[in-house]
């Protein structure tokens, strides 16, 4: 049903088929309350703990198809936070939350992570962070109206040609090329060349708490590995633990997004399942006769319980 069409089975479950036992509503208050209760429906299906039926998403196939319409996937690079002993470094990946600007800032709750993992073998990889743009110029002043002729009137006097990268907080295995003068060598696109032999694998990721993580990095049998890195959440990010065998290169997660937040008066519907939209009216029509102290409100409850 759409929107306008759960406000009328709200309005007819509260007043009993037009009788005006109650007060009217708002359609700003309907909406309101509405929202409550898909967010509510949400978290008591998410979470095994918080329904009668002690079955959290995915455990059943009534719990999947729930959520399903909440389901996403994000992927992005990550970036180097830092180095945090002396084998052990940390590449963050962004959670696209509310009041990000990833673009998708509907993150809600997290279900699987996966990496994309740069290695050597198995061999100390050597890395560098990522160069976005160079910034050149010669030693001294010569005439030019382009680079490529001030470059070439700079040789012709002797002077040097300097250029200066600026990098990205991307990590990348392997160097990259440089020319007699030692700046970054581009190819005929422009692109600079990254001289590597690596390998690349996707892998499953696998949380752990804060006051585990230093133990396990020094557990050789627990330790992060590019077939299974370890990740903590603090903030909005996802700090992957690395070695000096592999790089994060870039993650993608699955995750559940926020359901939409429905409005009457511009026409946005609830984005759930079709069939759960009458489990949203009882559960709005339950909440309400609670805020009114209707002496309904124990039968309305009890139904809600047996249709769940």
């Amino acid at each position: 049903m759409n929107i306008g069409e759960m406000h009328i089975a709200i309005n007819q479950g509260l007043q009993k088929i037009n009788s005006f036992q109650v007060d009217i509503f708002l359609p700003q208050e309907l909406d309101l309350e509405i929202n409550k209760n898909i967010q509510r429906f949400v978290e008591q299906r998410y979470s095994k703990l918080s329904n009668i039926k002690r079955q959290g998403f995915e455990e059943s196939q009534k719990r999947i198809d729930d959520l399903r319409t909440l389901v996403v996937e994000y992927s992005s690079k990550t970036v180097y936070k830092g180095q945090i002993g002396p084998m052990h470094h940390i590449d963050s990946f962004a959670l696209p939350t509310p009041g990000s600007t990833l673009g998708n800032e509907d993150y809600l709750h997290l279900l699987n992570v996966r990496a994309l993992i740069e290695y050597e073998k198995c061999k100390p990889v050597k890395w560098t962070q990522e160069p976005l743009t160079q910034t050149c110029a010669c030693s001294q002043v010569v005439p030019g109206s382009t680079l490529a002729q001030q470059e070439i009137n700079c040789a012709s006097v002797g002077a040097t040609w300097i250029c200066t990268p600026a990098y990205s907080d991307h990590r990348m295995v392997g160097s990259y090329q440089t020319d007699a003068a030692g700046n970054l060598a581009t190819d005929a696109n422009g692109d600079f060349i990254l001289i590597t032999d690596k390998s690349t694998a996707v892998s499953g990721c696998k949380y752990c708490q804060h006051d585990d993580v230093f133990e396990l990095l020094k557990d050789p049998f627990n330790t992060t590995k590019y077939t299974k890195p370890l990740y903590t959440i603090i903030d909005n990010n996802l700090d992957m633990y690395t070695d000096n065998t592999f790089v994060v290169n870039s993650a993608k997660i699955t995750y559940l997004k926020y359901p939409t937040v429905v409005n009457v008066l511009t026409g946005v519907d609830c984005d759930l399942p079709l069939y759960t939209h009458q489990e949203i009216v009882d559960m709005t029509i339950n909440s309400l006769l609670e805020a009114i102290s209707d002496p309904r409100y124990q039968t309305q409850s009890v139904e809600v319980l047996k249709s769940e």
